[in-house]
């Protein structure tokens, strides 16, 4: 389960719905939007979260690198 709870709102519950070594899938299809929130780790270790709906649209993509 990952709970989201941006700035200060009443959290929302999204569950793991498909899970790798890199790859980490939670939905809600009750929310608005996001419904889907997706974190990968690529070979080169930057993280993306994309966040957006279950079915249709284009999900919006967040990189963090880490800083040495």
């Amino acid at each position: 389960m990952y709970i989201a709870q941006p700035n200060g709102v009443p959290p929302t519950e999204f569950a793991l719905t498909a899970f790798s070594s890199n790859r980490a899938v939670f939905e809600n299809p009750r929310h608005d939007s996001p419904q889907r929130i997706v974190y990968e780790l690529s070979a080169e270790g930057v993280l993306s979260a994309t966040i957006g709906l279950i079915k249709g649209g284009r999900g919006t993509r967040f990189e963090f690198r880490r800083e040495r």
